[in-house]
């Protein structure tokens, strides 16, 4: 399985509470939990060698119970060389 991963920078007044979650849609789809480091978080997206335009969703709560999304999207393509 070939993954790639997705990094978001996170930054709010109150603490970031867990988990932080991705999900993706596109030639494969699926979710998994992100992982915080600082103001930034970082999750794989299981692309499976599947080429094409992938879709995916972070969500992040705060501590006081306020969430957010953020919708993006990659192509993955053939690498010849």
């Amino acid at each position: 399985m070939l993954d790639t991963t997705v990094g978001v920078a996170i930054s709010d007044e109150s603490a970031i509470a867990s988990p932080i979650t991705l999900a993706w849609t596109g030639p494969t789809s699926g979710s998994t939990t992100m992982l915080p480091d600082d103001n930034e978080a970082y999750g794989p997206v299981a692309t499976n060698y599947q080429l094409g335009v992938f879709s995916f969703t972070v969500t992040v709560t705060d501590i006081r119970g306020n969430t957010t999304t953020l919708e993006s999207k990659f192509t993955a393509t053939l690498c010849i060389g």
